[in-house]
């Protein structure tokens, strides 16, 4: 997966930059769950932005603390530091069938009004961070 991935590596071009998420980045990361996604689950359940900003403000403070707990990135437009996407990884989770622990992703969020082709390469770039991300932590 990594060979197929490679291709899509942070580099010069892009015109973002990806960075660890921190507490003003949480309302922005809050409103655009609730724009973008918050009508697909809807008919699920009933989505409460002060509960996903509470919680997402945690896990802000928690890998602060702890890089190992959980993985919060946003990757800004490098022009005007608007927030592109974001993603949530976190770890204590196990495998139904077996004693081994296991990443667990909570999200990936792109924005869905930018260009196709970047968002899969920002897509790329997310699942490139989990697995150097579940690499570091072991």
């Amino acid at each position: 997966m990594e060979l197929i991935l490679e291709k899509y590596k942070p580099n010069q071009r892009d015109t973002w930059s990806w960075h660890m998420a921190k507490i003003p980045d949480v309302p922005e990361i809050v409103w655009m769950a609730q724009d973008q996604f918050g009508s697909e689950v809807d008919t699920v359940f009933k989505t409460d932005p002060w509960c996903y900003s509470k919680n997402v403000t945690l896990a802000v403070v928690e890998q602060s603390y702890d890089t190992h707990k959980c993985q919060l990135i946003v990757a800004r437009n490098k022009l005007d530091s608007s927030l592109m996407a974001y993603s949530w990884l976190t770890r204590n989770h196990y495998m139904p069938y077996a004693h081994d622990e296991c990443a667990e992703a909570a999200f990936a969020h792109i924005d869905l009004k930018l260009p196709l082709r970047t968002r899969i390469t920002l897509m790329a770039q997310i699942l490139q961070q989990w697995i150097l991300w579940c690499q570091k932590i072991g």
